[in-house]
């Protein structure tokens, strides 16, 4: 595959839970361009990810439940390499000032 680049931060972090690697931030005063490599993304790999949370959505009888639905499935994953992502885009904006 090849490198893509995206400004969606969200997307991105989802897209490195498939395998992809950010590989570089363009940062700019309103928002971010990230640059990610996808010659290890395994759209297999995301896609049972996604059909294992909706199992686990579907699995949900009592509205008291959801709120484990982020610790059993890829939920987490995907919130930390945004957080570690956000991180990293800050930072880059610093060094420019």
């Amino acid at each position: 595959m090849k490198n893509i680049e995206i400004t969606n931060l969200l997307l991105a972090a989802f897209l490195e839970s498939g395998g992809a690697c950010v590989i570089g931030i363009k940062s700019k005063s309103r928002y971010s361009k990230v640059e990610l490599d996808l010659s290890h993304f395994n759209k297999k790999a995301l896609e049972e990810k996604i059909l294992r949370l909706g199992r686990v959505v579907g699995r949900v009888e009592d509205v008291d439940e959801l709120k484990h639905i982020f610790s059993a499935s890829m939920l987490g994953e995907i919130e930390d390499k945004y957080i570690r992502l956000k991180k990293r885009v800050v930072q880059e904006r610093g060094k420019k000032c």
